[in-house]
């Protein structure tokens, strides 16, 4: 398997265990949904090595801007089967980590935006949410999550922002930022 199946793989992964939990059990009643946010154009915003994106652009455009900020581990993209195609950027060969993921996908007859992942504090929400940001940081900036996912004897807990269109999750370790994933709501990998 190629590291892009991998990378596709596992980010598919953490994004599930993310929002079920590893498989662990929940502390009382600590995983549940609240009311959908309205978004406003800086929740559906993103800056990347300074320049600002918004789930609503061109997807295209985004990938070439982002490209010529960065370099693009593969230019054709990764696509698959359902017509998704997976885009990294500034890959750590080393730890086999890109600094930025982004997966497009058909959504009303367009290329649109599937998610965006960032792992670099080059990577910011319209917030100023980055990698390295406190637990505290990220409520103060959107307030309580709509998602919490916090198990027992862990440390692990993945606050999630649910949108119209759209939610943000922030994975954390030892309550700071880890990473950062945007998803639409209509992307199936």
């Amino acid at each position: 398997m190629n590291r892009r199946s991998t990378l596709a793989i596992f980010m598919a992964s953490v994004m599930v265990l993310g929002l079920v939990g590893c498989g662990k059990e929940p502390d009382s009643a600590q995983t549940a949904a609240k009311e959908v946010l309205t978004a406003t154009e800086e929740d559906s915003s993103f800056e990347y090595k300074g320049t600002t994106f918004s789930l609503n652009d061109d997807a295209l455009a985004v990938i070439d801007t982002i490209s010529s900020k960065g370099t693009l581990y593969d230019p054709e993209g990764d696509e698959h089967e359902n017509g998704v195609k997976m885009y990294d950027f500034d890959m750590d060969e080393e730890n086999q980590k890109s600094s930025i993921s982004v997966a497009t996908f058909e959504n009303d007859g367009k290329t649109a935006i599937g998610y965006v992942a960032g792992c670099t504090a080059d990577f910011k929400t319209g917030k100023g949410i980055s990698v390295g940001s406190s637990l505290e940081e990220v409520k103060a900036a959107y307030g309580e999550p709509g998602i919490d996912n916090e198990y027992k004897n862990t440390t692990f807990m993945n606050p999630v922002y649910q949108f119209e269109n759209f939610s943000i999750m922030f994975y954390l370790r030892d309550n700071r930022v880890d990473s950062i994933v945007y998803s639409h709501n209509n992307f199936d990998m």
